[in-house]
């Protein structure tokens, strides 16, 4: 059984670890609370808090945690709170207790763990800090206390701006070896009485825990990620959490009608900024073209007219194709906008009809199961939102990989449970239920959530309408989900942008044959070269931005002229997602 397999995998490195292991204060010690003294790392001294001690580091709270007894209830909170942690899932499901048996893999990462107490408002680490500079140490907040995120000197939002109790900090640096991704200040309630200004924590040092981890298979896994994709995936989670977005918050780049602020302030994202290279080269070629019609075809050729003929009829023809190719592909671009935002719509009726209709107390006050639907609900909407634009977007795909998943689990936004089904559920239907079709299950949990709250009578459902309202949106919204792939797909014909490529090449390759047999001048035909490329190619470069809106072809450079940040999109519906019970939470009327 893999209680008597695991201790004898663990053997080889049990007595290493032990070794390393803090000799824990349990409630029947006679041990004075300790207060850390110099050092860095596991082998900093510690010894005891005196008067002088407090006033010195009254005003560097940084330097101040007070070691706490570890008692029978701090074992039992540590054991559900990383049980709920998928790095723990499987080295927790052992059936060694943790207070027994002294060469068990559990006992061991329990007698690593210290109960501290830090003063409200502590920063426990800093963004960019390598974890030896802070002791290395991974944390588990106590019941009651809180965190809130900081990167970029940007506060995250809500929802994923502040941990709460259970949740675990610091393990991203110490499992891949990297600095840490953000700064947390400690703030909130502790859990005991009487100590208002402190905050319970407990931590292990990062070296004991790498060791233990590495014992288990899974757990492992997550730890071999590459550096490339752990950054891949820290990106994509700070985006749609808030800290990081591509035009400062908004979801398009701003525009200005100012023409001075058009002329000498926009620069970044705009076509000049992609084209002007493509320019350059094409008046290289126009003075090559030129000093060859100079040198070797002589005036009286009929070559250099027949060129000018041919290129004035297709300029003509050349302008009106690109310019409706142009608009085509802004329709297009437009469409998808438009989807975007009918979809935020649809989510947001989801949680304003279960919110309006959630079963409320004589105060007029939710009831606690109706509640606790209308935060599933909100949290599968999360997800569900976040894998919709991950199965679409290249940028955000990382997060479907069992890597991203398992990031996402360790970080809090998926559950060890949620976690599990959706791998389960791409292990036992890998057709049905790929790795970009992960917002299926997420779809139907909402509605079925939804539903099971009316029936359980949470939710009010007279006649069944809130129940068949709640269908209604559930199925527009896969309609209007599914509609971005289709039209993703069908954006374009390649014949159609292939001749339109050929068509405005070929008309800025003839452009220099064609201007100097009527301009007779070296420099004017080099310049008006140079224009011609800037708007004619600059027109098609805008009718490709258009129809990549998702920043999805890697094929042409582009610096964002059409791309959407979709990470503001997810912001918007994190908010949303609990916009609607906030703002019924209490009613001028009674019920």
């Amino acid at each position: 059984s893999s209680s008597t397999k695991r201790p004898s995998l663990f053997l080889k490195s049990f007595h290493y670890i032990n070794d390393l292991i803090p000799r824990r204060r349990y409630e029947n010690d006679n041990h004075k609370n300790l207060v850390r003294g110099g050092g860095s790392g596991r082998n900093r001294l510690f010894k005891p808090l005196s008067s002088s001690t407090i006033s010195e580091n009254e005003n560097s709270k940084n330097d101040r945690e007070t070691i706490l007894t570890m008692g029978e209830d701090d074992i039992n909170f540590l054991e559900m709170a990383l049980s709920k942690n998928v790095m723990f899932h499987k080295l927790l499901s052992l059936s060694e207790d943790v207070r027994s048996n002294d060469n068990n893999m559990k006992k061991v990462l329990f007698d690593s763990f210290e109960c501290i107490s830090v003063p409200k408002d502590m920063v426990l680490f800093q963004q960019g800090q390598e974890p030896s500079e802070d002791g290395g140490y991974v944390y588990v907040l106590a019941e009651g206390s809180t965190c809130s995120l900081q990167v970029d000197n940007k506060f995250l939002p809500e929802p994923y701006g502040t941990l709460k109790g259970g949740s675990i900090i610091g393990e991203q640096a110490i499992l891949y070896n990297t600095t840490r991704v953000a700064t947390v200040f400690v703030n909130g309630k502790n859990s005991y009485p009487g100590e208002t200004a402190e905050v319970k924590l407990y931590r292990i040092s990062g070296t004991i825990l790498n060791r233990i981890l590495r014992q288990d298979e899974e757990s492992s896994s997550i730890s071999s990620n590459t550096a490339e994709e752990l950054e891949r995936i820290e990106d994509a989670i700070q985006e749609i959490s808030g800290s990081k977005s591509m035009y400062g918050g908004s979801i398009i780049r701003p525009w200005g009608n100012s023409r001075w602020w058009l002329w000498t302030k926009c620069w970044s994202g705009t076509i000049l900024s992609t084209n002007w290279k493509h320019a350059m080269y094409m008046m290289l070629y126009s003075f090559a073209v030129v000093k060859l019609c100079n040198s070797f075809i002589p005036s009286s050729s009929t070559i250099i007219p027949s060129i000018q003929h041919i290129w004035s009829y297709q300029m003509s023809l050349t302008t009106f194709i690109v310019t409706f190719f142009v608009g085509q592909a802004f329709t297009f671009w437009r469409s998808i906008y438009d989807l975007t935002r009918k979809i935020q719509g649809q989510i947001s009726n989801f949680h304003l009809l279960l919110a309006a209709n959630a079963k409320r107390d004589t105060t007029g006050s939710y009831t606690s199961q109706a509640s606790t639907v209308l935060d599933d609900v909100a949290h599968f909407s999360r997800l569900f939102h976040c894998f919709l634009w991950a199965s679409y977007a290249k940028r955000y795909s990382v997060l479907l990989t069992k890597a991203g998943l398992q990031t996402m689990a360790c970080r809090g936004l998926l559950t060890s449970d949620q976690y599990k089904v959706l791998c389960t559920l791409e292990e036992q239907h890998p057709n049905a239920i790929p790795q970009s079709s992960k917002l299926v299950p997420l779809l139907e949990w909402m509605l079925i959530r939804g539903q099971k709250g009316c029936d359980e009578r949470h939710i009010r459902d007279p006649y069944g309408v809130t129940s068949k309202s709640l269908q209604e949106e559930a199925t527009g919204l896969r309609g209007s989900c599914f509609a971005i792939s289709g039209k993703i797909k069908g954006r374009m014909p390649r014949a159609y942008s292939h001749l339109v490529q050929i068509l405005v090449d070929s008309f800025l390759l003839l452009a220099p044959w064609g201007l100097h047999s009527k301009l007779l001048n070296t420099g004017s035909t080099i310049v008006c070269v140079g224009m011609l490329t800037l708007f004619y190619g600059g027109l098609l470069d805008l009718a490709k931005a258009f129809l990549d809106p998702l920043e999805n072809d890697e094929t042409w450079s582009n610096t964002g002229a059409a791309y959407l940040d979709l990470s503001v999109l997810i912001r918007e519906a994190n908010a949303g997602s609990t916009v609607w019970k906030n703002a019924g939470s209490i009613l001028p009327f009674s019920v």
